[in-house]
């Protein structure tokens, strides 16, 4: 079991831990905005609250809550194209 936060959301990273036969547990955010778009789908409301706190910090009172729960049918993020100017091919 991997756990892993949203620096490491990434196809490269999911696909070599998958093919490796690992479960991830990622963090995602918009700026994969594909998976985000199939996770907010999911059913949030029936899945139960697993931890939550409260904390002042960086001058805001924050709120943070967990749930937690397992779908294999979800497509992680494809790989980013790349641009001629970084090496990649421009298709």
């Amino acid at each position: 079991m991997v756990t892993a936060d949203a620096l490491h959301t990434q196809h490269d990273h999911g696909a070599y831990l998958t093919s490796r036969g690992a479960r991830c547990v990622a963090v995602v955010k918009k700026n994969h905005p594909g998976l985000y778009a199939q996770v907010r789908k999911l059913p949030w409301r029936d899945i139960p609250l697993g931890h939550r706190t409260r904390d002042h910090a960086h001058h805001r009172d924050e709120t943070r809550r967990l749930k937690v729960a397992a779908f294999s049918h979800l497509d992680y993020p494809a790989p980013a194209r790349r641009s001629k100017s970084d090496g990649g091919d421009a298709t």
